[in-house]
């Protein structure tokens, strides 16, 4: 069996943003997690997918942790295989000294794809990478890749940074393409959110940043634990070993009765996932919330108040791991009562009522087949103007029409719903 530590865009020289106050997170950190982790549970080699060393930041930093790393890994017998990406093309290839060519191998150098074989206890396999030439590549570079493998090995695996859910020029992909090239595992680097495709005997994995860089990046991250058998199975295991971790938290106030209620909601909330992220196998060092807060409650302006209040300030250790909610997301509305009768008046109070039970049914009814496709059109018209195209550049913009149409529903619910309770209030009052 070969085990195997897989991650990508560890980005070497940036620090994870938005923490406690005072804290510094560089993402040295996680490298170093990596390596004492592929050391201790004996690994045979780290793989590593491009983006290695951050670009735009404090290069020495970033090579003097990096090869602090492979000093020890070299000295543990293990070895590295890894590849450069639009970050870091240009630098990869200079930090790779004599003293490491035994055990540290940068694959497929000048955009050359390049396979070289591996072999531990009896199990064979063959390594397959291609490296950024330049920092932009307009082109896909699987056109260059032989259909079949170089050798008899097993399992082949390829190391490729690209972008497989934009046409960038990030080096463009597309599954299909990676489905006919004879990889069994394909290890790909670019996007920071982990992704995993598996179909017809093919896996394609986007490990995702192992250490979560800004509250952008939600939830689990960290690098791929692989163990390859002789037969050519692969079990794979993601190690939550980011040592920040963001994460959204919501709370739901419809049950409370007053401030006091809300207050204890949000602390017990906050207690309960707390515990449940220290019983992880691997906790992180930081914790950060976005909070949601949502339902009906008699006075909504008293939530805001209450969410407006300094909430950046509240910072907590616990066990040793800080706890921070870095801002609130309100999205309260006035208490209704039953809508359904609500909606059986002839009033404007009922047609609204009317409208958002027929939205919350997916009606085809044409007030709301008309105001959904107004809303999608001035949605379309917002995201293409120019403000928007840095993120359209960097392929950041890729939800689909199916998830407009969903957010579109979403925001006419919640504006329904404040409007007919606005209307609600105003009528009490009078």
């Amino acid at each position: 069996m070969i085990k195997l530590l897989a991650t990508g865009d560890l980005h070497l020289g940036r620090s994870s943003t938005a923490i406690s106050a005072g804290g510094v997170l560089p993402t040295r950190e996680v490298w170093n997690l990596m390596v004492d982790y592929a050391i201790r549970h004996q690994a045979d080699a780290i793989l590593l997918s491009g983006d290695i060393i951050d670009r735009e930041n404090r290069f020495f930093e970033a090579v003097g942790a990096l090869l602090d790393g492979f000093d020890k890994l070299q000295e543990a017998g293990i070895a590295v295989f890894m590849v450069s990406g639009n970050h870091d093309f240009d630098v990869l290839p200079s930090i790779i000294t004599e003293k490491h060519s035994g055990m540290i191998h940068l694959l497929g150098q000048n955009g050359a794809w390049e396979e070289k074989s591996f072999e531990r206890n009896n199990t064979a396999i063959s390594f397959v990478g291609w490296s950024f030439p330049t920092q932009h590549v307009f082109d896909s570079p699987l056109s260059d890749l032989a259909d079949k493998p170089l050798n008899a090995a097993n399992i082949r695996i390829g190391l490729l940074h690209g972008d497989l859910f934009a046409a960038s020029h990030y080096a463009p992909l597309n599954i299909s393409d990676l489905r006919r090239k004879g990889v069994q595992f394909w290890l790909l680097g670019h996007i920071h959110k982990p992704f995993q495709n598996v179909e017809q005997g093919v896996e394609i994995h986007y490990p995702g940043s192992p250490q979560a860089l800004s509250p952008k990046e939600k939830d689990t991250h960290g690098p791929l634990w692989l163990e390859i058998s002789q037969s050519g199975e692969i079990r794979i295991r993601h190690l939550a070993l980011s040592p920040v971790r963001y994460e959204d938290l919501r709370i739901d106030v419809s049950e409370t009765e007053n401030e006091h209620g809300v207050r204890s909601l949000l602390l017990n909330t906050l207690e309960d996932r707390t515990k449940e992220i220290r019983a992880e196998e691997m906790m992180p060092q930081q914790l950060v919330f976005d909070l949601h807060v949502s339902g009906s409650y008699a006075e909504p302006d008293a939530i805001l108040s209450i969410f407006g209040q300094n909430l950046q300030d509240f910072d907590r250790n616990l066990d040793g791991m800080a706890v921070r909610i870095r801002k609130a997301h309100v999205h309260v509305t006035p208490a209704i009562g039953d809508i359904s009768e609500l909606a059986k008046q002839a009033s404007p109070v009922g047609l609204l009522a009317d409208y958002i039970l027929k939205l919350e049914q997916n009606s085809d009814a044409p007030e709301v087949v008309a105001l959904s496709k107004a809303w999608l059109k001035q949605y379309e018209q917002l995201s293409t103007q120019s403000a928007y195209q840095p993120l359209r550049q960097e392929g950041r913009d890729r939800s689909p029409v199916e998830n407009h149409k969903e957010l579109g529903k979403d925001y006419l619910l919640d504006t329904a719903y404040r409007l007919l309770g606005e209307m609600l209030q105003q009528t009490r009052e009078n």
